[in-house]
């Protein structure tokens, strides 16, 4: 279907419609439009032969973001350069990716294109699952001079682009917590981080220079015969933590 043009489709189906009258030899009228609807289609099929045996001259560079997110469109900028020695109209591009499932728009095309002109085009793609996107090539289409059919040429050009997991929203958390020490939270992991301003009391040790005065146990000095200061726990709020279960079966079938 790419390879018809708007014209091409509308002399495919005169020459479908003619092809039952030509039957009758007395509609000479119905030959005459039939004859010259094969004419103008054998001519487009040959021009797209020999362009095809000619070749053409295309070079692509692709200019992709540095990730993309499944479920989320995101755009890129294309770099599409005329070798050839003509100028180039009414051509149009195509991406080819691995993933059949991903959309790929065609990029609006600032035609004509002169001979070693270059233009940027911006391509829209949405990726709908996580991995790896693959650009395995892409395609330019240039249309005969009857403007009836397209010729593809293939322009080898291959990337990759990461697509992180689809996001999902969260709604706000509204999360009630108040001071706790860790004994009730355990939140710390050594017991000299535990220490704090707290009124639980929490252990003796022995003074060391700059220790505040008020931290001095007194009723302990006489008792080891030796300056000891008082430790505290720390207070320290509640902690919370969100965890996805990537392996439920409804996350699987959601994605």
């Amino acid at each position: 279907v790419q390879r018809f043009t708007a014209q091409g489709k509308v002399l495919t189906i005169a020459y479908v419609a003619t092809l039952p009258f030509v039957i009758d030899v007395r509609l000479s009228m119905v030959y005459q439009l039939f004859g010259l609807i094969l004419a103008v289609l054998g001519f487009s099929l040959a021009w797209i032969f020999l362009a095809r045996i000619r070749g053409q001259g295309f070079s692509l560079r692709r200019k992709l973001p540095a990730f993309a997110t499944a479920g989320e469109p995101f755009s890129y900028d294309v770099k599409l350069q005329n070798l050839t020695s003509r100028s180039q109209g009414d051509l149009r591009l195509f991406e080819r990716v691995d993933d059949l499932s991903a959309r790929v728009s065609e990029p609006e095309t600032p035609w004509p294109l002169g001979p070693d002109d270059a233009a940027w085009l911006r391509v829209k793609v949405l990726a709908p699952r996580r991995g790896v996107l693959r650009f395995t090539s892409a395609s330019v289409a240039i249309p005969d001079p009857l403007g009836c059919l397209r010729s593809f040429f293939s322009i080898p050009a291959r990337d990759s682009l990461p697509v992180l997991p689809k996001r999902y929203p969260v709604p706000n958390l509204e999360l009630s917590g108040r001071a706790a020490t860790p004994l009730q939270e355990k939140a710390r992991q050594t017991p000299l981080q535990d220490r704090g301003e707290s009124q639980e009391f929490a252990y003796l040790r022995d003074y060391r220079h700059g220790d505040p005065i008020r931290r001095i146990h007194w009723k302990g000095w006489p008792k080891y015969g030796k300056p000891v200061v008082k430790e505290f726990h720390d207070e320290q709020r509640g902690r919370y933590a969100l965890f996805l279960d990537c392996a439920a079966p409804d996350f699987h079938k959601s994605t």
